[in-house]
């Protein structure tokens, strides 16, 4: 039991490992389609404002609805790629949430009368203790979820005319520097943890 214990969690903090690599790399390819998603709500408000009624380009038949047309196309296009990389995140959310519920099945199973489990309960230099090893996995899961809710919510509200929508997108990507903080020293404790051969 001590050794599925241990697997649970190395599983678990090997996946989270993953997450942050994976939400890394989905936060710079997302940073073009998001400005480019801006530039566009932009050109359309311009496009559409009432200032423009007189130019030139209003003045030229079917030239403005053309316009329009391929300005929310190009939105459209921006929009789903986002979309398509905030549910790969999603999916990797949800890895994350059956790894923890599996590490705290396998940790009602175990015993604490068991002599291999007080080695686990207790830690070891080179392992935290299960209350912290546990209490972080919690804490990292919690903290990914948020981050995936936040953002799909400030997508799935994005409204081509207002800007402030498009910047709450752009902040929703921005990590609290303190969670980020404790996250990377989560990863710091668990390190041995992840490398352990089991």
């Amino acid at each position: 039991m001590d050794k599925e214990l241990l697997k649970s969690l190395q599983s678990y903090y090997i996946c989270l490992v993953k997450i942050i690599n994976k939400w890394n790399t989905i936060k710079k390819n997302t940073e073009k389609a998001i400005a480019n998603l801006r530039n566009s709500c932009q050109q359309l408000r311009c496009v559409t404002s009432e200032e423009v009624d007189n130019a030139n380009i209003c003045k030229i038949e079917f030239m403005r609805d053309k316009l329009i047309f391929k300005i929310n196309l190009g939105i459209e296009e921006e929009i789903e790629q986002i979309d398509k990389a905030i549910k790969s995140l999603g999916v990797l959310n949800s890895e994350l949430k059956s790894k923890l519920n599996n590490l705290e099945t396998t940790r009602a199973k175990v015993s604490t009368d068991d002599p291999k489990i007080i080695q686990i309960i207790e830690g070891t230099p080179r392992r935290a203790k299960l209350s912290l090893l546990l209490e972080w996995a919690m804490i990292s899961q919690e903290y990914y979820q948020q981050l995936y809710q936040d953002i799909n919510e400030r997508l799935k509200s994005i409204k081509r005319n207002d800007e402030k929508t498009v910047l709450l997108l752009i902040s929703a990507f921005e990590e609290n520097q303190e969670s980020k903080t404790q996250i990377e020293r989560i990863l710091v404790f668990t390190k041995f943890l992840i490398e352990e051969t089991i």
